[in-house]
């Protein structure tokens, strides 16, 4: 066999590489989000100014908070699972905040009322957790059925 027809043969084996910005989108990007409007109601409101930046800062420090408990395993399961719980209640409740007939852009003072409200019901554990924990080592277990 020749130099060349080894080299075609070795090309034919390897696999073929299709790349997605060789092809042009048959779907502008205008289109899409047109389909995603009118297919998606629950879609969270494009939040601008403060209300964007506040949730921005709380999805961060939420990120961090995971990714420092799991490298270091600081908190015992319980705190933790509380604190995530009230991360997600709160970025829940300004992300889908209660809306009018006119919705906007911006979140209202209830929709930060309500958020607090819903972390604070998630941080009850913490705050709390010492004396549930000691409530439950004293319960007797005749108390229990």
């Amino acid at each position: 066999m020749s130099e060349k027809e080894k080299l075609k043969e070795e090309s034919e084996k390897q696999p073929i590489i299709i790349r997605a910005e060789d092809y042009e989108s048959e779907v502008s990007e205008e289109e899409i989000q047109e389909i995603m409007k009118k297919v998606d109601k629950n879609q969270p409101p494009k939040l601008t100014g403060y209300s964007s930046q506040i949730v921005y800062i709380l999805a961060v420090g939420f990120s961090c908070f995971q990714l420092y408990t799991a490298i270091f395993g600081a908190l015992a399961a319980q705190l933790q699972r509380s604190i995530h719980l009230s991360f997600a209640f709160v970025l829940v409740f300004l992300l889908y905040p209660f809306r009018t007939k006119s919705a906007s852009n911006k979140l209202k003072w209830h929709d930060f009322l309500f958020a607090a409200f819903a972390g604070l019901v998630g941080l009850y554990l913490t705050f709390n957790y010492t004396r549930l924990w000691k409530q439950v080592e004293t319960t007797r277990p005749e108390t229990i059925s």
